[in-house]
């Protein structure tokens, strides 16, 4: 891991997808690696070069932009969250069990990425704020005196939901899964920065009110629970399986649900103590990011293509 704690990141810099190391004001770049993908089945390596770019001359993109397969989440992990879904939700609940679910992304939203609230499909948009643990390599039956060896490193994901839609369909998969639904970074910051089992600490702002305030060894399922049980049942299990796939372990929401939903207008910020950094996303429309790309000369090519698929699903 190049012999101490690094943060890791993805970025474009003159209109090239790069994947690099943060170094107080710079970023060193690895070019020899194609994606974080890569990089992580790699393993960071010693010599990192000379070469640096200047952070201000980077745009950053998710830490892992296009995940190879779903995300694999832990629902109900925290007992706080567990009763008070059981109050909203009853028919959710499932005692003595770990609620396993898979989020879809197609893309990640990166650091200051926006949210689409998706009005026509939700009125009940909501945030988790979340840690995503990393598997740096294959997995198969996994014991539990062994998981450390398997985990990677850590990064930031708000589980965003439309939560009418994920409790009428008894099952979590749509809900989870819409355009701009996984928040993901801004980066991953290798597992030899923290004790094990980890304990960190993780809250979520609205607007600069506070609405989450955790820390994961409030866990019930654990990390080793976790990856002792996915590997038992399969090989190919996508977070277990595929180099760069994420695993999230749900956190402490202590709020009443019916006052806290994020509309267009709001900012959601995730906060995980001064490892991550924070992450910060607007919540709009598709129509705002529409207006906002006209009034953008050096978006015409994203312009162009995000009218194809507006004119595609009827939004125009």
């Amino acid at each position: 891991q190049g012999g101490h704690t690094m943060k890791l990141i993805t970025f474009t810099h003159n209109n090239e997808e790069l994947v690099g190391v943060l170094a107080g004001e710079s970023v060193i770049p690895l070019r020899q690696f194609a994606s974080m993908e890569d990089l992580i089945r790699a393993g960071v390596p010693t010599d990192l070069g000379t070469e640096r770019i200047p952070f201000t001359e980077v745009r950053l993109l998710a830490p892992i932009p296009r995940p190879a397969h779903d995300i694999i989440c832990l629902g109900m992990n925290f007992a706080d969250h567990t009763k008070e879904a059981a109050r909203f939700h009853p028919t959710l609940i499932r005692e003595n069990q770990a609620v396993y679910f898979g989020k879809r992304v197609d893309l990640a939203v990166p650091d200051g990425g926006a949210i689409d609230s998706h009005p026509d499909v939700t009125q009940q948009l909501d945030y988790e704020a979340e840690i995503a643990v990393i598997i740096g390599r294959d997995a198969r039956h996994v014991k539990r005196e062994a998981v450390k060896d398997y985990i990677f490193g850590y990064t930031i994901i708000n589980d965003v939901s439309a939560r009418e839609v994920q409790t009428g369909h008894k099952q979590y998969f749509f809900g989870k899964s819409l355009d701009t639904f996984t928040p993901m970074g801004p980066c991953i910051v290798t597992a030899d920065a923290f004790s094990y089992p980890p304990e960190i600490g993780i809250r979520c702002y609205v607007n600069g009110e506070k609405r989450q305030d955790g820390n994961t060894r409030q866990w019930i399922f654990n990390i080793e629970d976790v990856i002792t049980a996915g590997t038992a049942v399969r090989e190919t299990l996508p977070i277990l399986k595929a180099q760069g796939d994420v695993k999230v372990e749900h956190m402490f929401i202590s709020v009443n649900r019916s006052e806290v939903g994020q509309t267009p207008g709001k900012t959601a910020v995730m906060e995980v103590y001064e490892q991550f950094g924070i992450q910060v996303h607007p919540i709009i429309t598709v129509q705002d990011i529409h207006e906002y790309l006209t009034e953008q000369p050096q978006y015409k090519e994203v312009l162009a293509l995000m009218e194809d698929y507006m004119e595609k699903y009827c939004i125009l």
